[in-house]
């Protein structure tokens, strides 16, 4: 189908990662090739297709745009009126479990459908995951999800070898993990691969360079580091300047770039298919049900808060294309005259 056709474009490469103070920040980087995509406002009970009471929340969500229509059932990523939040991210070589008619069976495209509009914890989610199988996707193949709400608790749910894998991630320094998540391999490589860094920079007369690639294992390293140098913020907005400067370490550029998972060429210069950039970088307030975002092509914070909008239910949906008119820099000439 056409649909299909358009989301096969979908990247290998995205960031996913929480703040670690008070604040309940966290972040996330989109990053493939160049497509549309909207910002859409879906009021309570308008999720189609879920189990029976999985209708509680409104929600704000990422969906791919085909022409004048927003996709909304394919939710990308975005987060509800409890403030958790939900992300679809590639990782190679996923494989669901078969449908079980004992339990109920989501299709994997409706996974942060089914957790935006129903859940309001990472935790209440793990438990429902015990009794739901999420099936193979039908449109959007090779994902795993990342779930965060506003205790700071996050869900990891990979799909290995027919097998279901929820992980609970306190951001607990790896007891239970990081708090960050990006591409393949699966999430216990990187908590590993981290714990192996610490080990490597425990040693007399280390020499440990900064992962300088866009590699998920790098970009996992990098964000790990860089938080780790972070002094608790003072301030609410110093919290997000944070998280924004996290938000740039991982910002893949326009262009070929090199370093990159995106395609299976050897030469980005002989494929110039096979490239990606970030589309769109999230900060998500879990507290506050903010979202704050930039584009590719639009560097300036935007900013939309959940409690602004109508997701009563009956409400309109309504959305806001990601590449829009809004100001791409503010005009300071004023602050000159006084």
């Amino acid at each position: 189908s056409f649909l299909a056709l358009f989301l096969g474009i979908l990247s290998e490469g995205c960031s996913n990662w929480m703040m670690k103070n008070d604040y309940m920040l966290s972040g996330r980087t989109m990053d493939l090739k160049p497509t549309p995509f909207e910002i859409v406002a879906v009021p309570q009970g308008q999720a189609r297709g879920l189990p029976e009471g999985s209708n509680r929340y409104g929600y704000l969500a990422w969906a791919p745009r085909l022409g004048p229509v927003h996709i909304d059932r394919f939710v990308l990523g975005g987060m509800n009126e409890a403030g958790l939040s939900c992300d679809m991210q590639h990782l190679k070589h996923t494989k669901h479990p078969k449908k079980d008619p004992s339990q109920v069976n989501i299709n994997a495209d409706q996974f942060c459908e089914w957790a935006l509009a129903g859940f309001s914890s990472a935790e209440d989610l793990h438990r429902a995951m015990k009794n739901v199988t999420i099936i193979k996707a039908l449109v959007i193949p090779d994902q795993h999800f990342i779930v965060r709400d506003a205790k700071g608790v996050s869900l990891v749910a990979e799909f290995l070898e027919g097998k279901t894998h929820a992980y609970l991630d306190y951001n607990d320094d790896g007891k239970t993990g990081f708090g960050i998540t990006t591409n393949e391999p699966p999430l216990e490589f990187h908590i590993t691969n981290v714990k192996h860094f610490q080990w490597k920079r425990s040693c007399a007369r280390s020499a440990v360079g900064i992962p300088g690639a866009f590699y998920p294992d790098d970009r996992f390293l990098r964000i790990f580091m860089f938080r780790e140098g972070m002094s608790e913020p003072k301030s609410y907005k110093e919290a997000v300047l944070q998280a924004v400067h996290i938000l740039n370490s991982v910002t893949l550029p326009v262009g070929l770039q090199y370093g990159t998972d995106a395609g299976d060429s050897p030469n980005p210069k002989k494929s110039g298919k096979d490239y990606e950039i970030t589309l769109y970088g999230v900060i998500y307030d879990h507290l506050n049900k903010t979202l704050y975002w930039r584009t590719n092509q639009n560097q300036s914070l935007q900013r939309l808060r959940i409690s602004d909008l109508d997701l009563k239910k009956g409400a309109k949906s309504r959305s806001i294309h990601s590449e829009n008119d809004l100001p791409w820099f503010l005009d300071v000439s004023n602050a000159f005259m006084h």
